[in-house]
């Protein structure tokens, strides 16, 4: 949801007529940069490893900046929204972080290894530990860039002649335009049903927007 973010963010950016492409992506970075700067996050910062560090540190609760991310999007504070869809990446990452080699060699097994684009494994990969030496502003440029590519691929590979167009922008002669707006919650649907047969089954409970393990759950992790 925090990556998909990246790329609502750009999508709403933009004009619905050609302006410069690396200037909207620029622009759109430095927005960011400053929302960071306004929070005084980046002080001392110099990599996203080190700003990973600072929020296992902080030990703040992620909904927090999950709930951020989406309130300015709302408000389409898209600097803002983009700082803290950063943050949520980064916490999915560090509380992840001490069975990284258990869910490695979980998703790595032959009946859940379904080598698709999006797998949560490999995003935390190419999200985070691939991309912690950039600084924070080339960070943020590059999962915008690496949005707007994955769309563009998904995009030409669904278009068919005949079929309705499912280009959220155009990008020609180093130009950009929006042509129809989505919002970024088309991963819901999926997570939700997963969470509900989680449930469903005893594995975890849910109290308000928090969802914490069972008993029954924690067997289950201990076992694999």
């Amino acid at each position: 949801m925090a990556f998909e973010h990246f790329h609502a963010c750009f999508l709403y950016f933009i004009e619905t007529y050609p302006t410069l492409l690396d200037q909207n992506i620029d622009a759109l970075v430095n927005e960011t940069i400053e929302a960071f700067e306004l929070e005084g996050v980046l002080k001392g910062i110099d990599s996203i490893k080190q700003l990973a560090e600072q929020i296992k540190k902080e030990e703040e609760d992620i909904y927090i900046a999950y709930d951020e991310m989406e309130k300015y999007f709302q408000t389409l504070e898209f600097g803002k929204c983009l700082m803290h869809a950063v943050k949520t990446i980064l916490h999915v990452q560090v509380n992840s972080n001490d069975q990284i080699e258990q869910l490695e060699e979980f998703a790595e097994a032959r009946e859940n290894n379904f080598n698709r684009i999006g797998y949560a494994i490999d995003l935390i990969d190419d999200l985070v530990i691939s991309q912690r030496e950039l600084s924070v502003q080339e960070y943020v440029k590059a999962i915008i860039i690496k949005a707007i590519n994955l769309h563009t691929f998904s995009s030409y590979s669904k278009t068919r002649i005949g079929q309705s167009l499912v280009h959220n922008y155009m990008i020609e002669d180093y130009s950009v335009w929006r042509l129809r707006e989505t919002l970024p919650n088309r991963t819901t649907p999926r997570l939700q049903n997963v969470l509900q047969y989680i449930m469903d089954i005893g594995w975890i409970k849910r109290e308000g927007r928090v969802y914490s393990i069972t008993e029954a759950g924690t067997k289950i992790i201990g076992a694999v």
